[in-house]
């Protein structure tokens, strides 16, 4: 085992309360289901995907959910030090931009600001992808 391992492992263990052995197991079953799930998605037609997704954002719960990880990464992405994002952050930050139909106020001042806080609009997203398969099926 590589020096510092065997300590990681323990601590993942104690973090999540399971034995050193159990937490080996985990990861092991978490590094094969994340090769799975990679496998099917670089299989998945892009029509059927978005089909997958449509029914998806269909449940009230998932849409939530989504909306909520979306409003997080937005905070973070506008939160985040520039030095620590570098010359990627501006970039990240102005395609994230046309999520949410209503601009931050100071946005004509900065083309790359983002209200963190903005609704996320799920609707929009939802017509987005029934219009790439109305365009999919023509």
């Amino acid at each position: 085992m590589p020096d510092g391992m065997r300590d990681r492992i323990k601590v993942a263990a104690q973090a999540s309360g399971r034995s050193m052995n159990a937490e080996i197991v985990y990861r092991l079953e978490q590094s094969f289901s994340d090769d799975r799930a990679r496998t099917l998605l670089s299989e998945q037609k892009p029509d059927d995907f978005a089909t997958e997704f449509a029914n998806y954002l269909s449940d009230p719960k998932n849409r939530t959910e989504l909306e909520g990880l979306a409003a997080l990464v937005r905070r973070m992405i506008t939160k985040k030090d520039s030095s620590d994002l570098s010359h990627t952050s501006a970039a990240v930050v102005k395609e994230s931009a046309p999520i949410s139909k209503q601009p931050p106020e100071d946005a004509a001042s900065d083309p790359t600001s983002v209200d963190p806080d903005a609704p996320i609009d799920m609707n929009e997203i939802a017509s987005d992808l029934e219009e790439y398969q109305r365009r999919m099926k023509k």
